[in-house]
């Protein structure tokens, strides 16, 4: 990103964008936080902890779709439907937080 940031204006693609890459980064870990959710659930983890983990992968999902919410390039990607993922997955993974409460 601090690369990107030197070079003249018009020279970087908008897949170099500032949010671009952000929401990249976001969704990565939004998706190895859910690997480690599964592998988590799978050994009967505590619900307490995996609700920590379910929240924490509706927060990095939250934080890519507002990344990908301030490009109008990003927020137009597969006419919206990609933005629309990442935003119901960060609802979805925050009320899968109090559901592994609730099953606790």
């Amino acid at each position: 990103m601090t690369q990107v940031t030197q070079l003249p204006a018009g020279e970087a693609t908008p897949d170099f964008s500032k949010e671009a890459l952000s929401m990249c980064e976001n969704l990565c870990l939004a998706q190895a936080q859910y690997l480690f959710f599964r592998k988590a659930r799978e050994n009967k983890m505590k619900p307490v902890t995996l609700a920590k983990i379910c929240a924490q992968i509706g927060i990095y999902f939250q934080k890519a779709f507002e990344n990908n919410q301030i490009s109008p390039s990003l927020r137009a990607y597969d006419n919206g439907n990609f933005a629309n993922v990442l935003g119901y997955h960060a609802k979805y993974y925050s009320a899968m937080a109090y559901l592994q409460i609730a099953d606790g």
